[in-house]
């Protein structure tokens, strides 16, 4: 069984089909590597940027790497309108997990430790400074939230308080359908540490 698990819940802007943000889950060896992925604007151009950063994150040759990910798909998004991004690896049997990101994505740790990861203003494909990766130890039962600006992030860790610990896809659910903003895209990927 593994000690990681994980739900994902993404809709679009209002009134829109499809959405520009996307989240990847890709196992590799013994680790895995999660992504949040906020498409420049809406739309159709905006889907085609995120699935652009989809395909190339589930074939990146350097899994583990978290600064080479961002750099490899800000390359990759050239010819896209562009996306912001955060990455996240994470080792299960270590419990070591290291975050990266550049633009309006987010990503909390709740549990033992509480923390706010920070992401570098930036977007891939147009503008990109060099990542700023962050590592934190992951203790047993902790909680991982990534999000994109669709996703209201001065939301208070008390807010979270009566869900947080339900399973990650009943908790990304959670958190678009009351926290997501009606006038943009909102993704969210959600990920529980068992130890």
């Amino acid at each position: 069984m593994s000690s990681l698990h994980w739900g994902m819940c993404v809709r679009p802007f209002l009134g829109q089909r499809v959405s520009g943000d996307a989240a990847v889950v890709r196992p590799s060896n013994d680790a895995f590597l999660f992504a949040i992925i906020d498409g420049l604007g809406h739309g159709s151009p905006a889907h085609e940027a995120a699935l652009h950063a989809k395909r190339f994150l589930l074939d990146h040759d350097r899994p583990g790497d978290v600064s080479a990910g961002l750099v490899g798909l800000h390359h990759a998004l050239k010819p896209t309108r562009g996306a912001a991004a955060g990455i996240c690896f994470i080792t299960p049997r270590t419990g070591v997990m290291e975050y990266a990101g550049i633009g309006n994505t987010v990503c909390r740790q709740f549990g033992k430790t509480e923390r706010r990861f920070v992401s570098k203003d930036g977007t891939l494909g147009q503008l990109m400074p060099h990542p700023f990766v962050q590592q934190s130890a992951l203790s047993q039962g902790d909680v991982i939230v990534m999000h994109t600006d669709g996703v209201r992030a001065s939301v208070d860790a008390r807010a979270y308080a009566g869900f947080i610990h339900a399973g990650p896809p009943a908790v990304a659910r959670k958190i678009v359908e009351q926290f997501g903003k009606p006038t943009d895209d909102a993704g969210c990927l959600v990920i529980k540490y068992l130890g």
